[in-house]
């Protein structure tokens, strides 16, 4: 089948911006089956019928409900998009309950680290004083037991006898 090309000399009017206008189509079941008996050639079948009714059947309910389509679909797409964004404001809102709680985590830390350190310094001081003061160098034992019994023979007085180890 070869295309068709139909030539003609009136000039074609478009409306004043110069763009065509959305087509607007109402056509009743009568009218639609009258339109596709007038296409169809003639002794044409009843199957070209009904596929030539279907076609406009197609169109007819295209144009009726597209409007209609659109607007479900623009609608379900801003849900969709509402939806994300009010996830994405809960994970920001989440992020900085998180902040605030790391910030107050790490005070806390900071301060125990702190006060650790502290501690630490005075265990070394102390230790580093006890091995100074305790250490057993120049320690006499024979030294001591003689100034102890010095001492307790000053405690019983003169006369007294010393007390017998058991």
């Amino acid at each position: 089948m070869e295309p068709k090309t139909v030539e003609s000399s009136e000039p074609v009017a478009f409306a004043s911006n110069d763009a065509p206008q959305p087509v607007v189509a109402s056509v009743s079941v009568d009218t639609a089956i009258e339109q596709v008996k007038s296409l169809a050639p003639e002794g044409a079948g009843a199957g070209v019928m009904i596929a030539g009714a279907a076609v406009l059947a197609v169109v007819g309910a295209a144009i009726k409900l597209g409007p209609k389509v659109l607007e479900a679909n623009s609608a379900k797409a801003e849900k969709a998009h509402e939806i994300e964004m009010e996830k994405l404001r809960l994970e920001r809102e989440k992020s900085e309950k998180g902040d605030d709680q790391h910030k107050q985590c790490n005070a806390a830390r900071i301060a125990l680290e702190a006060k650790l350190s502290a501690v630490e310094a005075k265990l070394n001081d102390v230790q580093s004083k006890s091995e100074s003061s305790l250490s057993l160098d120049g320690f006499d034992p024979e030294d001591l037991e003689k100034r102890l019994k010095k001492l307790e023979g000053k405690l019983r007085g003169p006369g007294r006898p010393p007390k017998e180890k058991k």
